[in-house]
């Protein structure tokens, strides 16, 4: 049985737009170099961010939100993941204006780049986590030295937090989540 290293990071930020863009900057400082994830992190990271702040009572004057990676850098025959988890301080009090056909977007693109995504809510909080996986690495490709190719995605892992009873991740994305009612889905279904 093979030991999975998790790398967990935390930080807290101010309710406001402008704080969406260092949210997604420190986020990819907390993925290993040359992560083949890495873009859709950003986007995913970002777009939770966002729906916190423009969603919740964290874009309130005084509002905060906190972001968790949780980071299995994953190496040579290895597969790697990262577990985001975005708190806010739960439901605003006043929806949000919205656009015609702006309805959960955001979300919508979480839940297709995303291996696994869940929302669990309190009376004081919403916590948005979603997992992307990457692949097994399986060697040195031409001309990049140091650098490695991706095969498929092959190992089973365990994710765990505080906010969160474990999440377990099997092979092909297939999740199951701490709600034992809930249906796993696997990784690349058209319609989540």
């Amino acid at each position: 049985m093979a030991v999975i290293v998790t790398l967990a990071h935390e930080r807290a930020f101010p309710g406001a737009p402008e704080r969406v863009a260092e949210v997604r900057a420190w986020v990819l400082t907390c993925l290993p170099p040359g992560c083949p994830r890495a873009d859709d992190v950003a986007l995913v990271v970002s777009e939770l961010a966002t729906n916190a702040v423009l969603h919740s009572a964290s874009g309130t004057v005084g509002g905060r939100f906190t972001v968790r990676a949780e980071v299995e850098p994953g190496s040579t025959g290895e597969a790697g993941a990262v577990a985001l988890t975005c708190t806010d301080q739960g439901p605003a009090l006043v929806p949000a204006a919205r656009g015609e056909g702006e309805y959960q977007r955001g979300l919508v693109l979480v839940r297709e780049l995303a291996d696994a995504y869940e929302v669990t809510c309190t009376e004081a909080s919403r916590a948005a986590w979603c997992r992307l996986d990457w692949p097994v690495v399986t060697g040195t490709p031409q001309g990049a030295k140091g650098a490695a190719t991706y095969g498929p995605h092959m190992t089973a892992q365990q994710v765990s937090d505080p906010a969160h009873a474990a999440h377990k991740i099997t092979a092909h994305g297939t999740h199951t989540p701490h709600n034992p009612g809930a249906q796993p889905r696997p990784s690349g279904e058209a319609s989540r």
